[in-house]
Parts: C-alpha cells; sequence; structure tokens
C-alpha cells in the first residue's frame, strides 16, 4: 500500500474513533451527580437564573437529546460555548492549545537529545560504572514524582535565579515575563513568534521561563526512554547480522551507529510518540505548579465547574492528537525498517 493510502485510510478511521469517544465521553460526564446548571449560573443564583441557564444549554433534555444536539454542532464545526469562560470552546482550544505544544515540543526534544544518547551509551558501556550510573539516573526519573521535581526546581533556583541580559534564569512561573509584552501572535508559540518577528526581549524571557517546566515534564519520560532504547540496544546487538557484520571487519562504531542504532530505535519510536500524544493532553501537575496557561490548566477550570463543553472539546482533541501520533509511529516504521510494509 502506497504512503498516501495509508495516510488517508488512517485518517479516515479517524472519525468513527472521535464519534466513539464523544459518546462516552458525554455519557460519563452527564451522568455525574450534580447540578451543572448552578455551577454555570453561581452560587448566588437565582432559581429562575439556574432555569433559563439549563434551558439554553438543553440540560433538562433527555440524555440522547443533548447528544444529538451536541453533535449537530459538532458537525458544523461548533464546540459550543463554555459557561465558564463566557466564549467559544474552539477559541478557548486556540489559545490555551500553542502554551502546552510548545512545552510539549522542548520537553520532548530533550528527551531525544538527552534520553536516546545515554540509552545508546549505557548499552555499550554494560556493567561498566556509565551504565549503572545512567540506569539509575533513569530509575530516578521513572520513580520521581512530577510535583515534587517541580517543587523541587523551584525552591533550587529561588535562593539564586541569576540574571542574563537584565532577564531573569529559570523564573519559577509564568510563560513569559510579568513586564515583557508578549510576541505578535503568529503561531500562538511565544519562541517561534519571537524569532518571527525579531523581539528579543520576548525570545529570551520566554526561553527563560520554559526550561523548568519542560526539564520537568521531560524528567519521567526520560528515564523511561533511557532504558527502552538501552534494552532495545542490547537485543539488537546480540543479532546475528551483528556478529556477521563485525567479522566482516567493520569497525565497532560503524556497527553501532550503521546497524544497531537504527534497528533498535522501533520501540523508542513507539513510547515517544505516545508520551507526545499524552503530553499534548495537558500536563496538569506541571502546568499547575508552574502557573503554564495551557491545556492542563484549562481542562482542570472545566472539570471543577462541570464544564461540559469544554470538557468534550478537550476531550475531541486529545483523542485527534492521538490518532496522529500514532498514523505518525507507524510512518516511522516503515522509515526505520523497509520490512515493515504500511498495509495494515
Amino acid at each position: 500500500m502506497k504512503l498516501f493510502e495509508f495516510i488517508v485510510r488512517r485518517l479516515l478511521l479517524l472519525i468513527p474513533v472521535l464519534i466513539g469517544l464523544s459518546l462516552v465521553t458525554f455519557a460519563i460526564s452527564h451522568l455525574i451527580p450534580a447540578n451543572p446548571g448552578k455551577a454555570w449560573a453561581g452560587e448566588k443564583a437565582t432559581p429562575e437564573v439556574i432555569e433559563q441557564v439549563e434551558d439554553e444549554y438543553h440540560l433538562n433534555d433527555p440524555l440522547h437529546m443533548q447528544y444529538f444536539y451536541y453533535m449537530s454542532d459538532l458537525l458544523q464545526g461548533d464546540l459550543g460555548d463554555s459557561p465558564t469562560t463566557n466564549r467559544p470552546v474552539r477559541e478557548d482550544i486556540e489559545s490555551y492549545f500553542p502554551a502546552t505544544f510548545e512545552l510539549t515540543l522542548v520537553a520532548m526534544t530533550i528527551v531525544v537529545l538527552v534520553g536516546i544518547p545515554l540509552g545508546i551509551f549505557s548499552a555499550v558501556k554494560r556493567n561498566k560504572l556509565p551504565d549503572h550510573l545512567i540506569r539509575l539516573f533513569s530509575l530516578m526519573g521513572s520513580s520521581m514524582p512530577i510535583f515534587w521535581l517541580g517543587l523541587l526546581l523551584q525552591m533550587a533556583f529561588s535562593f539564586y535565579p541569576g540574571i542574563v541580559f537584565g532577564i531573569p534564569l529559570f523564573p519559577p512561573k509564568g510563560r513569559i515575563g510579568a513586564f515583557v509584552d508578549a510576541p505578535d501572535r503568529i503561531t500562538g508559540l511565544y519562541i517561534v513568534d519571537s524569532v518571527l518577528t525579531l523581539n528579543g526581549e520576548a525570545l529570551l524571557s520566554s526561553l527563560a521561563h520554559i526550561i523548568l517546566p519542560a526539564v520537568t515534564l521531560s524528567f519521567a519520560i526520560l528515564g523511561i526512554i533511557m532504558r527502552i532504547t538501552r534494552s532495545s540496544m542490547l537485543d539488537v546487538m546480540n543479532k546475528e547480522y551483528i556478529k556477521t557484520a563485525r567479522a566482516k571487519g567493520l569497525s565497532y562504531n560503524e556497527v553501532i551507529q550503521k546497524h544497531a542504532v537504527k534497528n533498535a530505535m522501533i520501540p523508542t519510536v513507539t513510547i515517544l510518540g505516545m508520551s507526545f500524544g499524552g503530553l499534548l493532553g495537558g500536563a496538569v501537575l506541571t502546568e499547575t505548579i508552574f502557573a503554564w496557561p495551557g491545556m492542563g490548566t484549562y481542562s482542570l477550570q472545566a472539570i471543577q465547574h462541570l464544564d461540559f463543553p469544554a470538557i468534550m472539546g478537550f476531550t475531541l482533541l486529545i483523542g485527534f492528537v492521538y490518532v496522529i501520533a500514532n498514523l505518525v509511529v507507524d510512518i516511522m516504521y516503515a522509515y526505520l525498517d523497509p520490512r515493515i510494509r504500511l498495509g495494515g
């Protein structure tokens, strides 16, 4: 099957996945024993106001009719209006999602640039001191609670933040300095927009603010990637074709770089793809600790206020992200191993 046909087929499968996801999420969220009309109208709202809100959002209709109204709007590209923010959910997602996307990109960059090389190096130095130290570091990353690491980093750098070009290094909260204007919006990503608009002050401030939350977010995945990469490398290095390559006179480094690494990356790519999708779902703890205005903060706020339209919009977005992440992972499989055919 050609690559284009494979991509189209997987994108078409996205439709029933999102429909099923919306159905399950809609049913579960609306079976919560609480009064969303009262939550949306406010604790001090009169019964008349609460009834008006319930009529506006069809909360008194049967559950299947509420779902029908929701899907009718969804087919027209309308995710509904959030009673919490008093604006369309689509606008909320456009506002919050770039922050999470930017944070996830930086965190995954750290994971790829640090985790994969350390995993390979650990396998090459098997049972030696570097291997033991890297395995200890990966174990710490896998077992350390994210909220504890985030608070620890905040405390560590609150005593001596440092100043570079007038910009505090490693600020504990926010996405950009309080006295720094955000760059003109092009993509919604502050770092990218700062580069595109040649805004040096915003660029430095954005980079400084993203370091601590990105390190915190990447730490747990970093440990997993190091262990998976090491295990895959050790498995590949015991294969017959590796021994054959060595017997033909190739140097150890050539065998590792040209044969072992590429074939050992398939399990690592799988974990990276799923981790990327998960992080884009919103790292609630990390974003809360660092006051990062992303999807984690938005989803937490929606759940606290029983904001059904926001919860549904957030869930559908995450479902879409996971399907796309799976698609990218499958395409990477075919690149890493030509024996794999995109036929499923």
